[in-house]
């Protein structure tokens, strides 16, 4: 029997360092269930001084519309903090219902370097 890969629900969204960015990856489906855990992972990264948030979402099929404003709420916090949050390799399916947010500051990009890159370059026109 082929394993079966747990729902996001059921595992935590993994995190990664570059300098004073953290990218956090999902996958799967993302509602308000799992947006807790990627919440989560968000929060510590500022706490341990990331300053560039970048959440990478090649891997998610769908979001579901209570997750955009959860994600919504995380992006105003992010800001208040003096930090940066952008996502990352979103399906074109996706593109739309994340469009919503960019009149709100979220920067969207094809991958992650594009992120990163674009975060680092906004610190050097400083």
């Amino acid at each position: 029997m082929p394993a079966t890969t747990p729902p996001l629900t059921q595992r935590q969204p993994l995190a990664y360092s570059a300098g004073d960015a953290a990218i956090i990856a999902a996958s799967g489906c993302v509602d308000s269930a799992s947006f807790s855990a990627l919440d989560r992972r968000m929060a510590e990264a500022l706490d341990e001084g990331r300053r560039h948030l970048v959440l990478d979402l090649h891997d998610v099929e769908t979001i579901e519309p209570d997750a955009l404003g959860f994600l919504w709420a995380t992006l105003r916090g992010v800001r208040r903090r003096g930090a940066t949050l952008a996502v990352a390799g979103a399906r074109p399916s996706l593109h739309s219902a994340l469009g919503v947010l960019s009149s709100g500051g979220l920067a969207t990009h094809a991958s992650v370097h594009a992120a990163l890159s674009a975060a680092h370059g906004s610190l050097e026109r400083v």
